[in-house]
């Protein structure tokens, strides 16, 4: 029974993009996708590759030294409408005749959809030098999910105990981002530098909350009936809330052929470093200890706080460095390719897992000084993130004789979920923890699990539950732009399994 509750106490906090510090807060976080490719319906049509060419006004993000190829003053407007799915978990199974978890993880997937300004810039040039004012947001994603249902996975006869996946709650998430940026560019013979300084700005706000419930599973049973969530018995209540400002940069070149129909460029784009995130955490536990067989029931009898605990989770926004090439042919038909490294391993920075975090509390342990949950592990003991390459391929071919051009693109978006060693947790200091209470109040046992136990558990459920699999999605997209002397109209659609964006592009010279 305690093996179960401790099974039970992992699930709760481990299942309960932003890919902030704590990216398993809830599980809307886990996949939560960043938007790094560059502005403009042009560039989403091509696939996203466009720092070879970048010969627009979107260029003071993209890569600021093509500023320096435009002939007159510009100004730009995108609007995009971006939908995006997120994978939600309800449930695990068991093993025959033993308490561990299997790898499957039903799952079911909740959209949302956002649309709105997402990029603006002004551009002029001034000789050998061009400046320009640009505003963007690169993250604007919101997901939420009440689960009104408990769902368990009730082991194969012989194993023991019944295995909950998720507790019923409430799960939502908002994470926007914008930035404030000045770019210019300064050209010297056939190459061009550039750089902009951004004031980015970021509003985080992840809350996971989950309730008590009254039900026993059916046999060989899946799930609870409808209407059993008892609100007035809360499990859990954590929060991830930030709001901060930082000023970072971009920096970037071009180099371009006698006749322009060859061009390089490359960018190093610095994410900034948000030290104001927090997350606060409170956990509850039964009143009354669980007789052997009813421990399902037990979780309605009543509930006791333990101490709510509190720390700061610094949110890196990933750095990024890429080398693109534009080809141009007299035909029309222009061909782009950009590769990008995403430094999504930066993510693991002040990293905490809720397997860890919530099975010591809920287990009544603290620091030696009392504190509950310093030993949430910082960074969590056994996880990374995986840096990534991004490919990006594009074309657009100019109909000859005519102002409409057409485009196609693909890109690839590798995985980039936190993975979860069990072998590499093995190196975590337990020599931190003294018992403090214990595990449930009125327990006939004194004190807490041995800790070794307790860890050994943690890093069970969390090899079970971050289970090994890539989220790797390939995007294609497709565009047509209208191009005049003055004004230029671009459409663009992007789309992969768990993303579709669709973008409108104003563009005028003047």
């Amino acid at each position: 029974m305690r093996r179960y509750l401790t099974i039970l106490g992992g699930l709760v906090l481990c299942a309960g993009w932003i890919q902030a510090a704590e990216l398993d807060l809830t599980p809307l976080q886990r996949d939560l996708q960043f938007n790094f490719g560059n502005p403009g319906a042009r560039a989403l049509g091509m696939g996203g590759a466009f720092l070879g060419r970048a010969d627009d006004a979107s260029a003071a993000e993209a890569n600021p030294a093509g500023l320096t190829v435009i002939p007159k003053r510009e100004f730009t407007l995108e609007f995009r409408n971006r939908k995006a799915e997120t994978p939600f978990p309800l449930g695990v199974t068991a093993a025959a005749n033993s308490a561990s978890l299997s790898t499957e993880l039903p799952s079911e997937s909740i959209s949302a959809s956002k649309s709105g300004i997402s990029f603006a810039s002004f551009a002029m040039p001034l000789g050998p030098v061009a400046i320009a004012a640009y505003y963007h947001v690169p993250l604007d994603y919101e997901q939420s999910r009440s689960l009104a249902t408990p769902v368990i996975r009730q082991p194969v006869a012989g194993a023991t105990g019944n295995l909950l996946a998720v507790l019923p709650g409430d799960f939502q998430l908002s994470y926007k981002s914008t930035v404030i940026g000045l770019a210019a560019g300064w050209k010297v013979g056939s190459w061009s530098l550039g750089g902009s300084l951004k004031h980015q700005s970021i509003q985080l706000e992840s809350i996971n909350t989950t309730f008590g419930f009254n039900c026993a599973p059916a046999a060989n049973g899946i799930a609870c009936p409808s209407g059993t969530i008892n609100k007035n018995s809360p499990r859990t209540i954590a929060q991830l809330s930030g709001d901060e400002s930082k000023t970072t940069f971009n920096l970037g070149f071009l180099w371009s052929s006698a006749n322009e129909n060859v061009t390089v460029g490359g960018v190093y784009k610095k994410g900034a470093d948000f030290d104001n995130v927090t997350t606060t955490r409170a956990e509850f536990v039964p009143l009354v200890a669980p007789a052997p067989g009813s421990a399902v029931a037990a979780l309605n009898q009543g509930t006791k706080a333990l101490p709510v605990a509190s720390y700061v989770s610094p949110f890196q926004v990933p750095d990024r460095y890429g080398l693109g090439m534009s080809l141009r042919w007299h035909n029309g038909i222009t061909f782009n390719e950009d590769i990008v490294r995403v430094k999504y391993s930066q993510l693991e920075t002040g990293f905490r897992s809720g397997v860890f975090c919530d099975l010591f509390t809920a287990a009544g342990y603290a620091d030696k000084n009392g504190n509950a949950n310093p030993f949430c592990f910082n960074p969590a003991p056994g996880f990374s993130i995986s840096d990534a390459t991004e490919i990006h391929l594009g074309m657009e071919w100019q109909i000859p004789k005519s102002p409409v051009a057409l485009r196609v693109g693909a890109w690839n978006d590798p995985s980039h979920r936190p993975e979860f060693d069990a072998a590499a947790a093995q190196t975590a200091d337990l020599s931190q923890f003294q018992c403090v209470a214990p595990r449930v109040a009125g327990s006939s046992t004194p004190g807490c699990e041995n800790v070794n136990t307790v860890f050994t558990n943690a890093r069970d459920v969390a090899a079970n539950y971050f289970v090994a699999g890539s989220s790797r999605e390939i995007h294609y997209s497709v565009g047509i732009g209208y191009l005049a002397r003055a004004f230029e109209i671009h459409g663009a659609y992007d789309s992969s399994e768990h993303t579709k964006t669709g973008s409108i592009q104003l563009l005028t010279r003047f």
